[in-house]
């Protein structure tokens, strides 16, 4: 350790006083440790440092890459809070600190453990195009399931479905007109079946699990007008119906008497 010693006034006659300005480096006291912690949790790695002047800056790195305060990541004196752990976080951390006296203090490195929900999406819904009056499937299962926790399918802001593992809690009667849940929810599964859909099914379709967690996977439906259908009351043989052509032209043909 250096250190630096200003001396503004020595005098070594009895009776008289000298003062002497004592800088001191930063020195880190408290160092971050190791943890554990589950995706979407809160993680807070500590780092203090003491030393004079004691206004210290402290900045932080994942590996060797430095983090940018903001967002996710915030500063409380030199503690680094992560928000919203994701897998990514996964890593080893490093406190830096300085005062502007000497060499900037280093702390320990503090490895962070990410661990992956149980309760995650085993299938989610997917943007769908769909002709008018065609049939649409929604995916939605989950790999675990908390006793206590519900499932909910919402057609834009409107709140059509909750049910748990039990099956159907409550249904808007827009749900029982249009939909039905096909997966079997004993097994985490609360597939979503449109039966025939329709310009009113044309919007964001959310399905959220809540319980000490939540999670919610959205997807679109764009509902298409079908083709326009033609009736052949005859059949000549210059007039073929050409079954599989989109492009075929239909005439209507009719026999004389």
């Amino acid at each position: 350790m250096t250190i630096t010693q200003e001396l503004d006034k020595v005098t070594m006659q009895e009776g008289h006083r000298y003062l002497v300005q004592t800088h001191l480096p930063a020195s880190i006291t408290t160092f971050p440790s190791d943890q554990t912690v589950t995706e979407r949790d809160t993680v807070i790695l500590q780092c203090t440092a003491t030393g004079k002047p004691n206004t210290i800056t402290y900045t932080w790195k994942k590996s060797s890459a430095d983090i940018t305060i903001g967002g996710r990541y915030s500063l409380n004196g030199g503690s680094l809070t992560i928000s919203n752990i994701v897998r990514g976080d996964d890593g080893e951390y490093t406190c830096y600190a300085s005062n502007g006296v000497g060499l900037q203090a280093i702390s320990d490195s503090a490895t962070v453990t990410v661990q992956l929900l149980s309760q995650s999406f085993r299938g989610v819904p997917v943007d769908t195009v769909v002709l008018e009056g065609n049939e649409v499937l929604l995916n939605c299962s989950f790999n675990d399931f908390e006793s206590t926790a519900t499932v909910a399918w919402n057609r834009g802001q409107l709140s059509l479905y909750l049910g748990n593992k039990a099956g159907k809690v409550y249904a808007d009667p827009d749900f029982d007109d249009c939909c039905e849940i096909v997966g079997n929810t004993q097994n985490y599964d609360f597939m979503l079946k449109i039966r025939n859909a329709n310009f009113d099914d044309m919007a964001i379709w959310k399905c959220s699990y809540s319980e000490t967690i939540i999670l919610e996977e959205e997807a679109k439906i764009t509902v298409l007008e079908g083709p326009p259908t033609c009736e052949v009351s005859g059949a000549g043989p210059e007039n073929e119906v050409v079954e599989g052509r989109s492009d075929a032209t239909i005439l209507v043909y009719t026999e004389k008497a």
